[in-house]
């Protein structure tokens, strides 16, 4: 959106520079073609108004975009009418003041999305390294749990195993004994 907007003030310099009427014709379309592309972001800055916590950044930021996109059409209109000296005072005095305004305020907007960008990556870092440690105890607990029960079984293996053994040897005791 704010390189749409820079392009399309630059094509409105090129307008006022441009003495054939169709070149300036051309100019005027590239001009539209920006404006859609333009809107299309705009409505998404819209939308995203909507749904974010950031409410009056996005407004006041969208509130610069529309004030200078009415100056915007202001000069095409005089430019349209053939009022370049009109259109060109316009654009000296008052489009660059408002491009400014408007590229402080998305430099504003962007710089606020790139904070809550990194607070949420160290939040979810902070969450996974929170899920790593609990893993890496129940792991742990796990290998303790299943260490004890093999150091259960194979000490009850071994005494059925010496129980075994202790009966094999009595019979065979008394086998001999017979």
């Amino acid at each position: 959106m704010r390189d749409a907007a820079r392009e399309r003030a630059l094509i409105l310099y090129r307008m006022v520079a441009e003495p054939d009427v169709f070149a300036r014709d051309e100019l005027w379309m590239d001009f539209k073609e920006l404006a859609q592309d333009f809107i299309r972001a705009r409505d998404s800055l819209t939308h995203l108004i909507e749904i974010s916590e950031k409410i009056p950044l996005f407004r006041k930021t969208l509130d610069s975009v529309k004030n200078g996109s009415a100056v915007l059409n202001q000069i095409v209109d005089y430019i349209m009418e053939n009022k370049i000296e009109l259109a060109s005072n316009i654009l000296n005095k008052d489009l660059v003041s408002k491009q400014k305004i408007i590229l402080r305020d998305f430099n504003e907007l962007l710089h606020n999305q790139r904070q809550l960008i990194d607070k949420n990556m160290e939040d979810l870092s902070s969450s996974t390294d929170t899920s790593i440690f609990f893993i890496t105890a129940l792991g742990i607990i796990a290998l303790l749990i299943g260490s004890l029960i093999a150091i259960y079984v194979s000490r009850l293996v071994l005494r059925s195993e010496d129980a075994f053994v202790q009966q094999k040897e009595l019979a065979e005791h008394a086998n001999q004994a017979k």
